[in-house]
């Protein structure tokens, strides 16, 4: 056999092209038989014919059991997508609602928004464990004097925060892990400068349980939410902030928007925790 004579796949039988081949411990695989594997499938060369085989079963008996219903009681996500359905006990989750490599993610709400996308289904019992991860990266803010860009005394720096939540499975034949971003696009807070908090973090918190004094009030309060079990809780539960969310000025809470968004989407990743750890 030559080096470039086309292959069989061991799947479905189909000829395989010359870039078309994805390799499997015992055998070969087509493009095609590939893209109907779990998108959190992570072993393909490691397994043998006979485990994707049986991975493809297991995921069209999971589309019979999308197509015989299933109810979305909680629907979490603005990037990735998290359904639950806590009549029958069991979840579905993608790392991306995106519709291609450019397009915009979009909230999910209904089973019926991603069945093309083809989801697995897992059992609230095959739930080892929930880790919130919250990745924090930054970079300095500099301003334009005499044409060049120098820092600002003292140092301003934009933070930019991302949510996402990694779901440990166990007892599955081939989803080990499940991690789901839920924010489209990082939250950005802007701290002008070091300074130390003191009763200024106090103040907040006591502003974010309660406390609506005029100075912090800001219109379309309720804009920044669109999951109603979150809306009144987070306004009555604390989550420790860092202390550059709080801004520089002590006359005006600079980053309240922010600070709301950071807020929302900590307090919705242990919604998630608990409802996945605690059926």
């Amino acid at each position: 056999m030559g080096l470039f004579d086309k292959k069989d796949c061991s799947i479905c039988g189909a000829k395989i092209g010359l870039l078309g081949n994805r390799k499997l411990k015992d055998g070969n695989m087509c493009k095609d038989c590939a893209g109907k594997l779990s998108v959190w499938f992570q072993d393909r060369s490691d397994s043998t014919v006979a485990e994707i085989q049986n991975q493809l079963g297991v995921r069209k008996a999971y589309a019979d059991l999308l197509e015989k219903g299933f109810n979305a009681t909680r629907a979490y996500g603005e990037f990735g997508c998290i359904l639950i359905d806590d009549i029958m006990g069991n979840f579905v989750a993608l790392p991306d609602t995106s519709d291609s490599f450019f397009g915009d993610a979009k909230v999910i709400t209904s089973i019926d928004q991603i069945k093309d996308k083809h989801p697995d289904v897992i059992m609230f019992n095959q739930v080892e464990g929930v880790d919130i991860n919250v990745t924090v990266t930054s970079r300095e803010e500099k301003q334009t004097v005499d044409g060049n860009q120098v820092s600002y005394n003292p140092r301003h720096m934009i933070y930019m925060a991302q949510f996402s939540v990694t779901i440990r499975i166990k007892n599955h034949p081939f989803i080990k892990k499940m991690t789901v971003p839920l924010n489209n696009g990082a939250i950005q807070i802007r701290n002008m400068g070091e300074r130390k908090v003191t009763e200024y973090k106090d103040t907040v918190k006591a502003m974010l349980t309660g406390y609506k004094g005029p100075e912090f009030e800001i219109e379309n309060r309720s804009a920044f939410y669109n999951n109603n079990s979150l809306k009144d809780l987070i306004l009555r539960t604390e989550y420790d902030l860092p202390d550059y969310a709080y801004g520089f000025k002590v006359d005006k809470l600079t980053n309240w928007k922010q600070i709301q968004e950071y807020q929302y989407y900590l307090a919705m990743a242990e919604e998630i925790k608990a409802a996945l750890e605690n059926y």
